[in-house]
């Protein structure tokens, strides 16, 4: 096993393809051929892919949820990710401002792949009511324990417990390339964000971008 630079997730190290083969699928539309997909991203963990028949953007390899995340990598390296999410922060109220009316009201956000709740905090401390979403048993038992947040133990892949239009912002940092099944997070998100909401999504191709509902 090994983890990512990235997220602390650990992956499963699969065995070596030939030229025309995938560890992983495409997970938008089941290309399993290695030559009709483009390398979009490289580090040392890992390789990201688009698919040249669909476009879509993922990590050419099988995650194993069962081993979860190290809570070791994610404890020693909260304060620079506490750094990343203030920086996060800020850019999605300056990106609020432009929409809105210069005010920010309190919302309610929901961050999926939470870690340990840094981000989560970041919008607590400006009073805003805030849920996250972690694989991790021990990583979201940590982000319960140590910050008291709300945190749930679940994948955004498939129906969560929360209700329909619960959030006005849901946000997924280095999430979306590593799930097998992204049609079904959209479908999940659609489904918890409130009329106006907004979907933000970071991944490893370095840009943010941001969907109004």
């Amino acid at each position: 096993m090994i983890t990512t630079a990235t997220t602390g997730q650990r992956i499963q190290a699969a065995t070596p393809q030939g030229p025309m083969g995938l560890k992983r699928s495409c997970p938008g539309c089941g290309n399993s051929c290695r030559e009709r997909c483009r390398r979009w991203y490289v580090i040392p963990e890992f390789e990201v892919l688009r698919c040249r028949d669909c476009g879509a953007t993922f990590i050419d390899q099988v995650i194993d949820d069962n081993f979860g995340f190290s809570i070791e990598y994610e404890i020693k390296t909260d304060p620079t990710i506490a750094i990343k999410s203030a920086n996060d922060f800020k850019r999605i109220k300056s990106k609020l401002r432009e929409v809105g009316s210069g005010k920010i009201p309190h919302l309610r956000l929901l961050d999926v792949g939470c870690g340990t709740g840094a981000f989560l905090e970041e919008a607590q401390r400006e009073g805003w009511s805030v849920a996250g979403l972690e694989l991790s048993p021990k990583v979201a038992d940590y982000a319960r324990r140590q910050r008291s947040l709300e945190v749930e133990t679940c994948s955004i892949e498939s129906p969560t417990n929360f209700a329909p239009a619960s959030f006005d912002i849901v946000t997924m940092f280095g999430v979306i390339e590593h799930l097998g099944n992204p049609r079904g997070a959209a479908r999940e998100c659609a489904r918890l964000l409130r009329p106006g909401g907004f979907l933000v999504l970071q991944t490893v191709c370095p840009s943010a971008r941001t969907f109004k509902k």
